[in-house]
């Protein structure tokens, strides 16, 4: 789904509406074995392909904690089985406690899943590829063994023939009517092959859970707004103002 924005304006009279969202209160950000970060939970990539049920590639994500976490600039990434350049998909708002985000990516003709949290344009291999979560929206072009790698929240190499993964790929290329797919539960052992098994696949989506908080409206002076430091505090709200601009 889109990301809100807001475009600050100054007049006199006219409520004020100030760039971004006050972001949600977040569990740990990484991914981990202990189940305290989100995990991608499923990828699919047959969408429109001869004999699939999918009009849509598809990448899930699911949120293991029992509280909502925060995905405002982060990203989905894409790449072939042995490449290094990335399509790279931005998400918005936050994954619910316990709860999936569906991003679809490259589509046929006609929607035949959920409606998704976050969409991309990547067409995915229907067999062999790489997946990466990432809290920024900076290409990742490593390759390897990226379980322990910093700028790297999740990373799936499906497939037989992936260089990118966890440990080591899945270790069995996907067809029309298969997806990889993580444990209900979310398991991350940092081992792809441990961690996922082909099977139908299954997309859910987390919609209104997952959007963006409200902006709280208030009203202040200009000062107020302005504030004392870098930023003003009333970031994300919605303030209305009256005042002179003299400067």
């Amino acid at each position: 789904m889109p990301t809100l924005r807001r475009t600050i304006a100054l007049i006199g009279g006219i409520s004020l509406i100030s760039g971004g969202l006050a972001a949600v209160t977040t569990s740990s950000a990484l991914a981990a074995p202990d189940g305290s970060g989100l995990v991608i939970s499923e990828v699919y990539g047959s969408g429109a392909n001869a004999g699939s049920n999918y009009t849509h590639d598809f990448v899930e994500l699911y949120n293991p904690t029992d509280a909502a976490i925060s995905v405002a600039g982060w990203s989905v990434q894409y790449r072939s089985a042995a490449g290094t350049s990335a399509t790279v998909t931005p998400l918005a708002g936050s994954v619910a406690a316990n709860s999936h985000y569906l991003v679809t990516m490259g589509a046929g003709a006609e929607d035949a899943v959920p409606t998704p949290d976050a969409t991309g344009s990547a067409a995915m291999s229907g067999a062999n590829g790489v997946v990466l979560l990432v809290p920024s929206l900076t290409p990742i072009t490593a390759q390897g063994d990226l379980k322990d790698d910093p700028t790297v929240v999740d990373t799936v190499g499906y497939g037989s023939t992936p260089t990118t993964f966890e440990t080591v790929n899945t270790g069995v290329a996907l067809t029309a009517t298969t997806a990889a797919a993580r444990s209900a539960g979310g398991t991350d052992t940092n081992h792809n092959a441990n961690d996922f098994t082909e099977g139908a696949p299954g997309p859910v989506a987390c919609g209104e859970a997952c959007d963006p908080p409200p902006p709280t409206e208030t009203e202040a002076t200009i000062a107020e707004i302005q504030g004392t430091e870098g930023a003003s505090e009333l970031v994300g709200d919605v303030v209305t103002t009256r005042g002179v601009v003299t400067a």
